[in-house]
């Protein structure tokens, strides 16, 4: 919230001015112009020049002559016969471009081979693809791992860590018929075991599997969301048998919070 005054240390500085902010050195009154977009934002609704004011805690003169401004170049707009005000074209536009340069795969792709040079370790990307779920990147650690899996390898549902993790979080329509192929004839809503498998899941944060899809292999993967928290792609850390599993705690952790973080970032709750 921004004090109804100015503290006594910058009461005299015009507005504008180049001001210290505890951060970095940058322009105060674009920093109270952020502060009331996100006002306007959080109301979720057209709001009067008594509501926005109300929630920054600025006066309603002062917040005036900020939304005069964003009027004039299209930042927000007022609705037709009322005093309500909501975001405009500009802001529509300025919300797509940054959707535009934020492209969550990229974004994924980032990270992950971040998280692979960081952490020596082997980490496969995969998203959902006509078949199931699909490799689209994989990252070599130290000391490699070789597998007959690669790029555009489909991955079983119930015996791999990354399918697992799409079926716990993606519709039952989506995974039903990887379900069948692989053998289960109880649909997923009505099987105890995939149920409680989908329940630990979702509750750990994370899918793990040893030797399930090749011998001497173990993965661990968690999931990347996005806007309306809907699932983008999934990571997974591979490790062997000629790797110490006294890494793995770490690699699930960091696995977890990075991705946590990158969800964040793309939009999710």
């Amino acid at each position: 919230m921004i004090p109804a005054k100015s503290s006594s240390s910058n009461k005299n500085e015009p507005a504008g001015k180049d001001v210290p902010t505890g951060k970095r050195r940058g322009i105060n009154s674009v920093e109270i112009s952020i502060k009331i977009l996100d006002a306007i934002t959080e109301l979720e609704q057209p709001a009067s020049l008594t509501d926005i004011s109300n929630q920054v805690g600025m006066g309603v003169s002062q917040t005036h002559r900020y939304v005069s401004s964003f009027l004039n170049c299209g930042i927000l707009r007022q609705e037709p016969n009322s005093t309500l005000y909501k975001l405009g074209p500009k802001a529509l536009q300025i919300g797509l471009s940054a959707i535009a340069a934020n492209d969550p795969i990229s974004l994924t792709d980032i990270m992950a081979r971040q998280f692979s040079i960081e952490n020596r370790a082997t980490i496969l990307m995969t998203v959902w693809g006509n078949n199931g779920p699909t490799i689209i990147r994989w990252y070599h650690g130290q000391p490699p791992i070789y597998t007959i899996l690669t790029i555009g390898s489909v991955l079983p549902v119930t015996q791999s860590a990354t399918g697992r993790m799409f079926m716990a979080h993606l519709p039952e329509s989506f995974v039903e018929p990887m379900l069948k192929n692989e053998g289960w004839k109880t649909p997923l809503g009505r099987n105890p075991k995939l149920i409680k498998g989908k329940e630990k899941i979702l509750k750990d944060g994370f899918a793990d599997v040893d030797g399930t899809v090749v011998p001497g292999l173990r993965a661990y993967a968690t999931p990347v969301f996005g806007a309306d928290n809907q699932l983008i792609a999934v990571l997974s850390v591979v490790g062997s048998d000629q790797i110490d599993r006294s890494m793995d705690k770490k690699w699930i952790a960091e696995l977890k919070t990075q991705c946590k973080e990158l969800s964040a970032e793309l939009g999710a709750t």
